[in-house]
């Protein structure tokens, strides 16, 4: 099973934000890793394959895969980077999570001057 499935934003018409998007969902994805959690991100694992095989941005596409690996994850947590909040795969992600029961984590980037970004340590589940 896979302790967290981590809700992050990524649609935009804007090729530079969807690469910036991808970057934070890896090093967020690899820091939960680093910390001994089985994470799964959709956009770190998935926007190699998006862009190779010129897949679809529309998350009508997404939401099958993606809802799959929300049913196979002990938890939803949501990586609280700008665009978070309208994200239309972040809030229907949310919703889903809910409706079936799983716990719903917060983590916020923290910026350390001079470094890369770093994570804060998820915030307790929400009801």
């Amino acid at each position: 099973m896979i302790d967290l499935y981590l809700a992050t934003p990524y649609t935009s018409h804007l090729p530079e934000v969807r690469e910036h998007r991808f970057r934070q969902a890896r090093q967020a994805t690899g820091w939960l890793m680093g910390k001994g959690l089985v994470a799964y991100s959709p956009i770190a694992h998935s926007h190699p394959i998006h862009q190779l095989c010129d897949l679809p941005h529309a998350w009508d596409f997404w939401s099958r895969v993606d809802y799959r690996f929300i049913d196979a994850s002990r938890a939803l947590m949501i990586l609280m980077i700008p665009g978070w909040r309208s994200s239309t795969g972040v809030n229907a992600e949310l919703v889903y999570a809910r409706e079936k029961g799983k716990p719903i984590w917060w983590m916020q980037p923290v910026r350390e001057a001079g470094t890369r970004s770093t994570w804060s340590a998820p915030c307790p589940p929400t009801p």
